[in-house]
């Protein structure tokens, strides 16, 4: 087994971690890590279909409906960090929602006329996005809270933050022949993610626990 295989079995199955930890945190967690669990869900199963879809045409679609999910949803979630209440936030994030969509359409299309399977320059655009976003909202959260640490939003910004920061470069080699040489990178960098995903959903659990 190659290290394409092997670290894309571990990147798979590594996701388990912090839904295992979501399970059990589930009692304890608000709205909107709830909705974070199941995101994950949705994640797993879209990669355990791999094997029985990668090379059909419905496996490209179900590909390029999940790239749109995926940044639809984290930038949600990082609204609702920002603040849930505040109606400036919420329109923000209508605007980006919006926006991402349009992206979506739009480079969709471009790709689409050039035969591509996948959509690099929508992924190199959220990502980039979404680095960003994370980093506003780690700068708000900063300044609100002495223990940053403690909080499972913290974990769950820092490991989006840190995912889509590192796997940029990587989204910009799709449909390249380089791709498969360095994708084990990419499955490393989602290890280490769902490590921090996982170490969020723990946290949650024991702040709802000492609150109670």
């Amino acid at each position: 087994m190659d290290l394409y295989h092997l670290f894309g079995y571990l990147s798979t199955f590594s996701t388990v971690i912090p839904i295992v930890f979501g399970l059990i945190a589930f009692r304890y967690s608000l709205p909107r890590h709830k909705y974070f669990l199941f995101f994950l869900l949705l994640g797993f199963l879209v990669d355990c279909s791999k094997p029985f879809i990668h090379n059909s045409q419905y496996g490209q679609y179900i590909y390029l409906v999940y790239a749109l999910i995926e940044p639809l949803f984290l930038f949600w979630y990082l609204g609702r960090v920002l603040g849930s209440e505040k109606e400036k936030i919420k329109s923000v994030t209508r605007i980006i929602l919006i926006a991402v969509f349009s992206l979506w359409l739009i480079t969709l299309y471009i790709v689409q006329s050039k035969e591509i399977k996948y959509n690099p320059p929508f992924d190199m655009i959220v990502s980039l996005g979404l680095s960003v976003n994370c980093v506003i909202v780690l700068l708000k959260m900063s300044r609100d809270s002495g223990e940053l640490l403690k909080q499972g939003d913290f974990w769950f910004v820092s490991g989006i933050f840190f995912y889509f920061f590192c796997a940029n470069f990587i989204f910009g080699l799709m449909d390249t022949g380089l791709l498969k040489q360095i994708w084990f990178i990419q499955n490393i960098i989602g290890i280490i993610g769902y490590a921090i995903l996982a170490r969020g959903f723990w946290l949650v659990r024991l702040s709802r626990i000492k609150s109670e």
